[in-house]
């Protein structure tokens, strides 16, 4: 259960002590309300005074707390739907943007019964959503990791303030 903006606010102030309004919804927003996100971007906030820095440190370095939430839910989802290389490449098509079943047929060179499988497979397992004809992934974090690291951008290092300005979130 994603936690509300109080709820977010409560263990916000328990990570990090008294901290601005601003810096509460700022962190809320980018988690989701999502509770282990919340609390992983609340602690590097302590070390590096900016939350979005946090989250993408979080996020895309490999010793961060989000991307080992990401890559290991990534990986059970996968393993129950069976079929890792093609799911991940509809993954990664889906993590651009919400398309169609022809759309994403199209962007794999595959026929569209082979997609459609494909698709109700990830359903089957609540990694992705179907919703009027459009496929998107129900876990807007796991998206965005998707969506990043597939573009190249993970660190096996904490990155540079510079690596992460040219970020799109």
């Amino acid at each position: 259960k994603n936690l509300d903006k109080k709820e977010s606010a409560l263990l916000i102030e328990k990570t990090v002590g008294k901290t601005e309004k601003k810096i509460i919804n700022e962190i809320h927003e980018l988690s989701k309300g999502h509770p282990l996100v919340l609390k992983s971007i609340a602690s590097r906030y302590k070390e590096t005074k900016n939350v979005r820095k946090a989250f993408l440190t979080e996020l895309l370095c490999k010793e961060g707390l989000i991307y080992s939430y990401c890559k290991n839910s990534l990986s059970f989802y996968l393993n129950l739907a069976r079929g890792q290389s093609l799911l991940k490449n509809i993954l990664k098509i889906i993590a651009e943007k919400e398309l169609r079943l022809s759309e994403i047929a199209l962007e794999l060179y595959r026929s569209a019964p082979i997609t459609k499988a494909m698709l109700e497979r990830l359903i089957s397992v609540d990694l992705i959503a179907k919703k009027d004809s459009r496929f998107y992934f129900d876990d807007k974090i796991l998206q965005l990791w998707v969506k990043l690291t597939s573009n190249g951008y993970d660190f096996d290092f904490i990155p540079e303030d510079k690596d992460l300005e040219e970020i799109q979130i």
